[in-house]
């Protein structure tokens, strides 16, 4: 049996959370944009996993990563939603550190 999931974006087997959000990717990159580790600290897992989609623990990555500048802020490059990958892709930079 084969199972379209790309046509429908969304899991099969009734599981309610879309392939890729990509207004929930914007979002965050947003607040990664700002600087905003409040927004961040907020975030529970439980809407990590129901917003991010399949890549939403990706986040919880950048969200160390960001811990780890210690405040920079980063610069937004790009973003893409890509299906057929089962996530977004994003870039952001980081400037020089003095």
């Amino acid at each position: 049996m084969k199972i379209e999931m790309m046509s429908k974006m969304e899991w099969p087997l009734g599981n309610s959370h879309p392939l890729v959000n990509e207004e929930w990717d914007r979002e965050m990159l947003e607040h990664f944009e700002t600087g905003d580790v409040s927004y961040m600290r907020a975030l529970t897992y439980d809407e990590v996993e129901d917003r991010g989609g399949h890549g939403g623990h990706e986040a919880l990555n950048w969200v160390a990563l960001m811990g780890a500048m210690k405040g920079a802020r980063p610069d937004y490059v790009a973003y893409e939603s890509v299906p057929e990958w089962i996530t977004g892709m994003s870039y952001l930079t980081y400037p020089g550190q003095k």
